[in-house]
């Protein structure tokens, strides 16, 4: 059941909250909804899920008594063969299959979290309660598409009593959140696919324009789609009183590789970091010759985390490639910086104020060019693609264009709203005006909504 789907919007979130609100309950109600949620989606998903709660939930507290290095290690490779059986190898048995559930590339991620940082002290056994664990797993604002939290720092709003107390501010805030997040969604991202899926159909004969065009829709298309989510998933969450983090902060604009990184799929990134990255970086120090070469050891450590990342959102080779590419990214960017340090060049004000200024084109770009590979389902349409750039003629066709174009001008006009320092009181009333009618028009749109592209990785 979708955040878009009309059943959600009409029937079960109302009916969900007046739930949790009459009956004051709770931890345990959203415990209740979350699992009805999840419901929703199949039988066989929910049990699949229940199973993993149950199995990791009964190793790890027997980790807690014995802390025994091979009751971690089997429940980590439990947790990793549990994804990659179910990722990897759900089409080829018709068992896995039948029983996928849904959200695993995120759940998973939370069970693994909570794993180490019980092995690490950061959560204390007895903050390990059964019913805050099976929210922490399965809370469904969060369930599809993230963002993933750590076990900590939720706990804190789960046990606190005060954050379920109703509050008209947190509705209002919550349901405007909530609309905003469907408004990118409908009218911003699913129009810019719109465009791009029709370049897809006509790719043979696609001029060189319509190939940048496709790439610069898609770019459009898979940002909106992914914050349409976040922003529906912090507003459904602020509605029960629970505070998620954000996952974007506005990437694209962003003036290098790193910071990028560090605003887009920020759960993401920080668990890649936290979990993968470091612990890669800190086995390697171990050894005198990584010591020595500093930029090698963040080299690797750079390509096989990211590497893993494009692993994580599916079993093609595009995916792999489209890892690979951005680590490359991030190790070419390391290397840059070190040479300019070198030189001498790293704190010219002239260099500084050139890419403080216009740093973000360049990373826009090539952002953008690694979204190749996400746009097609394999690696040698992706390169045909790439070599018609240089080879197909330098000309455009207009069809299918004007969706684009209406993408672009409901973005605009969100991306003037949010910067705008000062607000006369005709430029408030036009404003409030425009986003009634967007609104308006976004409702009417709900039932050809599409699916959203991240619930599916």
């Amino acid at each position: 059941m979708s955040f878009t789907a009309l059943e959600f919007i009409f029937f079960f979130l109302p009916l969900s909250y007046l739930f949790f609100r009459f009956f004051n309950a709770g931890p345990t109600g959203i415990v209740l909804i979350s699992l009805v949620y999840l419901l929703s989606f199949g039988v066989k998903g929910f049990v699949s899920l229940s199973l993993f709660c149950l199995v990791n939930y009964i190793v790890l507290k027997r980790y807690c008594v014995k802390r025994s290095g091979v009751t971690f290690w089997l429940a980590l490779i439990f947790n990793l063969f549990y994804l990659c059986a179910f990722k990897y190898f759900s089409e080829t048995y018709p068992l896995l299959h039948d029983f996928y559930p849904t959200g695993i590339s995120y759940f998973t991620f939370k069970a693994i979290s909570i794993l180490i940082d019980v092995r690490h002290l950061k959560v204390e056994a007895s903050h390990l309660e059964f019913l805050i664990y099976v929210l922490y797993i399965t809370y469904f604002p969060s369930l599809v598409a993230g963002p993933i939290t750590r076990f900590k720092e939720i706990r804190k709003q789960f046990i606190a009593q005060p954050s379920f107390l109703f509050s008209v501010e947190g509705l209002k805030d919550g349901f405007f959140i909530f609309l905003k997040g469907m408004v990118y969604k409908i009218l911003i991202a699913d129009q810019a696919f719109e465009y791009f899926s029709i370049c897809r159909v006509l790719l043979g004969q696609l001029p060189a324009l319509n190939c940048l065009t496709a790439i610069f829709a898609y770019s459009i298309f898979i940002y909106y789609d992914f914050l349409g989510y976040n922003y529906m998933a912090i507003g459904v969450s602020r509605i029960f009183g629970v505070e998620l983090p954000a996952n974007f902060n506005s990437p694209y604009l962003k003036k290098n590789i790193i910071e990028f990184w560090n605003s887009w799929h920020i759960t993401l990134s920080f668990w890649l970091r936290d979990y993968i990255f470091n612990p890669a970086g800190q086995f390697l120090l171990r050894k005198k010759f990584f010591r020595e070469r500093s930029i090698l050891t963040s080299a690797i450590c750079y390509l096989v985390t990211f590497t893993l990342c494009g692993a994580w959102h599916g079993v093609s080779t595009n995916y792999i490639l489209w890892g690979v590419y951005h680590g490359s990214l991030i190790v070419c960017y390391k290397i840059i910086c070190s040479v300019e340090k070198k030189a001498g060049i790293a704190g010219n004000p002239y260099y500084i104020s050139f890419f403080k200024n216009s740093g973000f084109i360049f990373t826009y770009l090539f952002v953008s060019a690694g979204w190749v590979f996400f746009m097609f389902d394999s690696a040698q349409v992706s390169f045909n693609f790439i070599a018609k750039l240089f080879s197909a003629r330098f000309s455009f066709m207009p069809g299918g264009v004007s969706s684009l174009i209406r993408a672009v001008l409901v973005a605009g006009f969100f991306f003037y709203d949010e910067r705008r320092k000062s607000k006369t009181n005709f430029e408030e009333i036009g404003v409030q005006f425009i986003m009634a009618v967007i609104a308006l028009k976004c409702v009417l749109s709900l039932s050809s909504a599409r699916a959203f592209l991240y619930g599916g990785f």
